[in-house]
C-alpha cells in the first residue's frame, strides 16, 4: 500500500546533507542539530520543499543507473553467467 509521508520528515530520517553547488562553490548543509546555522539551513531546505509538496508541485521520479563493464568471457562459469542474468540485463555485443 502507497502512503504519502511529508517530505521534511523523510529527509530528516535518511538524508546526511544536502548539497548545491553556488558560484562554482559546492555548499553541504549537514542534517545535524550541532552543526548550528548549517542545520539551520538543512531545515528550512526541508522545510521549503514540504511547501512545495503541500501545493502539489514536488515531483519525484526513480533513478535508473545504467553501468557498463567490460568481463573476459574466460571468467565466467555456465553457473556464474546464469547467476549475474539474474540481476542485471546483459546485452549481446557482436
Amino acid at each position: 500500500m502507497w502512503r504519502n509521508y511529508d517530505v521534511d520528515l523523510l529527509f530528516r530520517l535518511v538524508a546526511q546533507d544536502f548539497r548545491t553547488q553556488e558560484n562554482g562553490r559546492e555548499l553541504i548543509y549537514h542534517n545535524r542539530s550541532r552543526a548550528g546555522s548549517n542545520y539551520e539551513m538543512f531545515r528550512r531546505v526541508v522545510t521549503h520543499l514540504l511547501s512545495i509538496q503541500d501545493h502539489n508541485h514536488l515531483h519525484a521520479e526513480p533513478l535508473i543507473f545504467q553501468r557498463h563493464w567490460t568481463i573476459p568471457v574466460g571468467e565466467f562459469t555456465a553457473e556464474g553467467f546464469q547467476a549475474l542474468e539474474k540481476e542485471y540485463s546483459i546485452p549481446l555485443i557482436q
